[in-house]
C-alpha cells in the first residue's frame, strides 16, 4: 500500500542550522523506507532485504527494518526502545559501533546501501542529508557516522568497518547521543562523476572512534559489548542550490584541493586520507596508500621541495594544539624520509588552531596540508 509519503518530491529538513525547504527532486529511492514488499516480522536476518524496497546491506551485517505495520518490528515500539519515525511510519536501524571490552575482539558494524536514481555528474556540487537517532536502550554513543558515495556497491563479505572517507559526516564528528530527538547529518560535496550508490554507516577505524558511555560502572560489569545503535530515516540527495541551502554546521568554503596523486607547484593541498590515532601523532595504516603516492611523486620530481603544515582544532589548550599539529607534520616527514626522500627537501610547520579551515567543524580543522615549491 502506498500513501502520499511515497510520492513526495520535496523534503523539509528540520535540524539545528538546517531549516529550509528543498525543492529539488530527491535522488534517493524509498528515502523514508516507507515502501516494502512484505511487512517485517523478525530482526537481524538477511531476509530483511526481502521486505524493504531499494535498500540492501553491502556487508554480512544485518541491519533492521522497522515499520508500524509490524508487531515485532514496530514503530514506535520495538526491541531498541521507543521512537517515532522522523517522517512517516518506518525507519532502519544499524549498529554504528560496538564498545570493545576485549581489545582482541573485532568491532562489528552495519551499513545500508541504495542505488541512486541517477549517477552523479562530474564537477557538480550536491547536497546530502540523513536523520539519525540513538536508540533508547543504548548504553553508549560514538562518533563517525557518515554518508559515502561510490561508483560500485562495495559488497564486502565481513562485518567490520569500511576504511573509507565519507563525503558527508556529522558537523563536528562528535558522538551523536540524543535519544529524544532526531539529529541531522548534512553537507555538500563535489562529485567525481561516477557515483551511483549511497552508503550510510560508520567508516572510522576502531582506533579513531571516540565513545561516550552513559554509565561507565554499569558497562564495566557487562559480558555483552555495549553498542551504539542508530535509527536512520529521511535520506536526501540533490544538486546543490543556494536558494535552499543555509548551514549544515560549516560554511561553504573556498574550493579545497585534495592531493590526488599529482603534485602541483604553489598549490595548497590537503591529505584527505591521512589518519592519526585520536589526539596523537601515530599514523594509522589506512594512510599508507596516500602517503606512498606522495613518495612516488617526490621521486618522480626530485627538484621539488615540500612544506608540510599541521593544523589542529580549537579543543584543548593552544600549547597542546601546537605540539600536536607540529608532531603530526613531522610524522609525515618521517614517513617520507623512511621511504628514501631526502630530509632537506621537506620542511615542517605546526600551526595549532590559529588557521582554521572552517569556522565550526572541528573535523575539517584537524588536517595536514602540503605546499609544493
Amino acid at each position: 500500500m502506498f500513501d502520499s509519503m511515497n510520492m513526495r518530491y520535496f523534503i523539509t529538513a528540520l535540524a539545528i542550522g538546517c531549516s529550509t525547504v528543498l525543492l529539488s527532486q530527491n535522488l534517493v529511492p524509498n528515502a523514508g523506507f516507507e515502501q516494502f514488499v512484505q511487512c517485517p516480522d523478525d530482526y537481524g536476518t538477511s531476509s530483511q532485504w526481502l521486505y524493504v524496497a531499494d535498500w540492501q546491506s553491502p556487508t554480512e551485517g544485518t541491519p533492521d527494518y522497522f515499520n508500524a505495520c509490524s508487531k515485532k518490528c514496530g514503530v514506535p515500539l520495538n526491541w531498541a526502545g521507543s521512537a517515532k519515525a522522523y517522517e512517516g511510519k518506518a525507519y532502519m536501524g544499524i549498529v554504528g559501533c560496538m564498545l570493545q571490552l576485549d581489545p582482541k575482539q573485532i568491532s562489528y558494524r552495519e551499513y545500508i546501501r541504495a542505488r541512486l536514481t541517477d549517477t552523479l555528474e562530474a564537477g557538480k556540487t550536491y547536497y546530502a542529508s540523513v536523520q539519525v537517532r540513538l536508540a533508547l536502550s543504548c548504553l553508549a554513543a560514538c562518533n563517525g557516522l557518515g554518508i559515502y558515495f561510490s561508483s560500485t556497491g562495495l559488497t564486502n563479505r565481513n562485518t567490520v568497518n569500511y576504511p573509507l572517507s565519507p563525503q558527508i559526516t556529522y558537523v563536528n564528528n562528535e558522538a551523536i547521543a540524543d535519544k529524544d530527538r532526531w539529529t541531522q547529518i548534512c553537507g555538500t560535496f563535489t562529485a567525481k562523476g561516477d557515483e551511483a550508490f549511497i552508503i550510510i554507516g560508520n567508516f572510522l577505524s576502531d582506533q579513531q572512534i571516540e565513545y561516550r558511555a552513559f554509565d561507565e560502572n554499569f558497562i564495566a560489569t557487562q559480558y555483552v559489548n555495549p553498542m551504539a545503535y542508530y535509527l536512520i530515516d529521511d535520506v536526501f540527495v540533490a544538486p546543490f542550490d543556494t536558494a535552499f541551502y543555509k548551514d549544515c554546521g560549516f560554511i561553504v568554503a573556498e574550493k579545497t584541493r585534495f592531493f590526488s596523486g599529482t603534485l602541483e607547484p604553489d598549490q595548497k593541498m590537503v591529505l584527505e586520507h591521512l589518519y592519526f590515532e585520536t589526539d596523537k601523532w601515530q599514523i594509522l595504516p589506512e594512510s599508507f596508500n596516500e602517503l606512498n603516492q606522495l613518495v612516488e611523486q617526490m621521486n618522480k620530481n626530485p627538484q621539488l621541495e615540500l612544506n608540510i603544515h599541521g593544523h589542529a582544532d580549537q579543543t584543548g589548550s593552544e600549547e597542546h594544539n601546537i605540539i600536536l599539529s607540529e608532531n603530526r607534520a613531522i610524522a609525515v616527514k618521517d614517513y617520507l624520509v623512511a621511504k628514501g626522500i631526502l630530509p632537506s627537501r621537506i620542511n615542517c610547520f605546526g600551526h595549532g588552531s590559529s588557521q582554521p579551515f572552517d569556522t565550526v567543524s572541528h573535523q575539517k580543522n584537524r588536517r595536514v596540508e602540503i605546499v609544493v615549491e
